[in-house]
């Protein structure tokens, strides 16, 4: 936290004096801060994040982005196939959505609106889905192949 602490205030030409002040500590506390002696309680943290408008991870020095679409666990090809929806205008997608819908012929898309369980959010974005779609292709991918064999 240190680093973080010591580059935002240098960023924003303020002295640890003033930066103490602004977040309601005492410069002595504010200096052990920004040289890792003690860590600032939770309530103090939030202020300083509020401050400089950075998250909270980011001062403690964590990876502040994940990617969604890791959550997934998707293999190559499929983040391939989602980061090119991704990149595809509105009109585009929506062309692909009616696609998807003559391929499953209206019945079986269906199955692909229910929620994954590795949903966390509440909003819905084209990526809550992409689970299932993928998994009922790969279903449909093996009872092709089935029937291809006779096994099916």
């Amino acid at each position: 936290m240190k680093e973080q602490l010591q580059s935002l205030r240098k960023a924003k030409g303020l002295t640890q004096e003033e930066m103490a002040q602004s977040i309601g500590v005492s410069l002595s506390t504010y200096q052990k801060y920004e040289r890792d002696v003690i860590s600032p309680p939770y309530d103090t943290l939030l202020k300083i994040a509020d401050f400089y408008d950075v998250t909270t991870d980011y001062l403690l020095g964590r990876k502040t982005f994940q990617d969604p679409i890791n959550l997934l666990n998707l293999n190559p090809l499929e983040k391939s196939i989602v980061y090119a929806y991704i990149g595809l205008s509105s009109e585009k997608r929506t062309e692909l959505v009616e696609i998807i819908r003559q391929i499953a012929n209206g019945s079986d898309l269906q199955l692909v609106t229910k929620k994954p369980e590795i949903q966390q959010s509440t909003s819905t974005s084209p990526l809550t889905y992409v689970g299932t779609v993928g998994e009922e292709l790969e279903r449909r991918k093996h009872e092709e192949e089935a029937l291809e064999k006779g096994t099916g």
